[in-house]
């Protein structure tokens, strides 16, 4: 799955949680755009879900580190953002 071939679609609700979080929509797109590794599968609980939720860390043109978590509507072409923060120490110890 590449997904700059994805159509990006975000509620009100996720965008207004990464205002709070100080991060807009570009920089979500940005770090989209930039990703180049593989895509993880959140396998723990209370993350695992059907469908399955995705995520990747990536960086924004301006280097702001993101986690961004995700569902993928292949059928569709639609990866629909669940959430998006920088990520601890610990969680990028696991990347």
């Amino acid at each position: 799955m590449r997904l700059e071939e994805y159509a990006i679609e975000i509620s009100t609700w996720v965008t207004e949680k990464l205002a709070l979080r100080n991060i807009s929509l570009l920089e979500v797109e940005e770090a989209i755009c930039n990703f180049n590794g593989k895509i993880k599968e959140q396998k723990k609980p209370p993350h695992k879900t059907i469908p399955p939720t995705y995520y990747i860390v990536s960086e924004t043109f301006d280097g702001k580190l993101l986690k961004i978590a995700f569902i993928v509507d292949q059928a569709r072409k639609i990866v629909t953002i669940k959430t998006t923060y920088e990520p601890n120490e610990e969680e990028l110890s696991h990347e």
